[in-house]
């Protein structure tokens, strides 16, 4: 009997010890290929260059198209010209959903040529961070 009291014991202790004990893990499993290296818990990018944003957690680009923002996995065609991998990437830290709420700000703070000093590109397996969503052997990936 005492026995058992103690095995019943040393759960409860057991239990609430587990049930106390938290972990707070905060990884990001969308950084781009071409992301920043220093990139732990950015949400979004502002790139100055294209004047275009990269949502991390979504793995989609934000980009105006006539008076709206458009969200879309890849680039369209009319940004081709821009190289993801050595281009300036601006890590915000901006937490909401619409982070062109701030586009004139960030126009004015980061303007097109704007460069972070010593900016290194995260490296990944799996993206080669192409705009159209291109693997290394020029074939497309998912689409929209």
């Amino acid at each position: 009997m005492k026995t058992l009291k103690l095995l019943f014991f040393g759960l409860i202790v057991l239990a609430s010890t587990s049930a106390n004990a938290q972990v707070d893990v905060n990884v990001n499993i969308n950084i781009p290929a071409w992301g920043p290296a220093d990139t732990h818990d950015a949400h979004y990018y502002y790139i100055p260059d294209i004047q275009v944003y990269y949502d991390v957690p979504h793995a989609m680009f934000i980009y105006p198209s006539k008076k709206r923002w458009i969200r879309c996995k890849r680039l369209p065609a009319h940004y081709s010209h821009f190289d993801l991998h050595h281009g300036c990437k601006v890590i915000l830290p901006y937490r909401g959903d619409s982070p062109y709420e701030y586009f004139y700000t960030h126009k004015s703070k980061y303007p097109k040529g704007y460069i972070v000093k010593g900016q290194k590109p995260h490296k990944s397996k799996g993206n080669s961070g192409h705009h159209h969503g291109e693997n290394k052997h020029g074939k497309h990936g998912k689409g929209h």
